[in-house]
């Protein structure tokens, strides 16, 4: 699961739908998650979805459109082998439910009311359950080295945008990043001087932009910096961003790598260095979701914020 919280729901009256939709929405925003629904207001329509395996839950309830059942719908997604907790649903209560499900026993299905408070009791203790299972080391490791990597490329097309506007209009502000560019890098690559060197032949950045030992995250961020500190200084954008985007997302990376199980058998991960100590709880976790969502947004902003 990444930070989206994908869920399928079976549901075909509008006003309710949207009641509910709007308060599981929040509750996920609470925890640092993107909702994403489909929804569908009849089990037939079941057949033409074709992304099953990416769901985190299913909503269903009991009474669809065109006389179909949600009995029908949990079926057909078991039979699928879907396996996404479901919470099943009806205005007439829960035995009614049961009784519609026969000796049909479905694993991972739990049953509500339709009553609202009731469904959102129900639904905020399944996504808890769900969030859970994301919140150990390596789900957590794992977003944010997606995370980063995703950064990676949003960040070089933040580089190549700007190049690109300026190439052939004002190769002068090309030439300074280059030049700056050139200096960052090669300042740490002493080793591979030469290289830089025959790089700097042609367009340097635009060639060393394909070497990720030449230009990891760090720089990838620290070019995007100085691009909007010497040449959009006028727009609202992070001046922080190099030194924030280091501590939040970077550092964390790098943290992670090197957690290590607590002794006492609680289940927890710790990082520990110089004394200072971060265990990756439930609050850790939601504080690096927290971190991600931040940068992914600032990140997308600074690409619209090229001319």
């Amino acid at each position: 699961m990444s930070l989206v919280f994908n869920i399928l729901w079976f549901e075909d009256n509008d006003e309710w739908y949207e009641t509910n939709r709007e308060n599981i929405e929040e509750y996920l925003a609470r925890k640092n998650f993107v909702a994403d629904f489909k929804r569908h207001i009849s089990a037939d329509e079941i057949e033409n979805i074709s992304t099953l395996n990416e769901y985190d839950l299913i909503f269903v309830d009991l009474k669809l459109d065109n006389q179909t059942k949600g009995t029908n719908a949990i079926q057909i997604l078991r039979d699928k082998k879907i396996l996404a907790d479901a919470l099943f649903y009806s205005s007439d209560g829960v035995d009614k439910i049961r009784n519609e499900m026969g000796m049909n026993i479905f694993e991972g299905v739990y049953f509500s009311s339709r009553d609202e408070a009731v469904f959102e009791m129900k639904a905020a203790q399944l996504i808890d359950k769900a969030v859970r299972r994301t919140e150990d080391i390596i789900s957590t490791r794992g977003i944010l080295v997606d995370s980063l990597s995703e950064f990676d490329e949003k960040l070089r097309e933040v580089i190549l945008k700007f190049c690109s506007s300026y190439i052939e209009t004002d190769v002068k502000k090309v030439e300074e990043l280059d030049k700056y560019s050139y200096g960052l890098i090669t300042k740490q690559m002493c080793t591979n001087q030469s290289k830089c060197d025959e790089m700097k032949k042609e367009r340097f950045l635009l060639v060393a932009l394909d070497s990720t030992y030449l230009v990891d995250s760090a720089k990838l961020a620290q070019i995007v910096q100085h691009i909007f500190n010497k040449h959009y200084p006028q727009h609202k954008y992070r001046k922080d961003f190099y030194n924030t985007y280091c501590k939040k997302i970077i550092k964390e990376r790098n943290n992670l790598a090197h957690a290590k199980k607590e002794p006492n058998g609680d289940g927890l991960f710790f990082f520990e260095k110089g004394g200072d100590r971060i265990v990756y709880n439930e609050e850790k976790c939601s504080e690096i979701r927290a971190s991600i969502n931040e940068f992914d947004e600032e990140i997308s902003k600074m690409i619209d914020l090229i001319i």
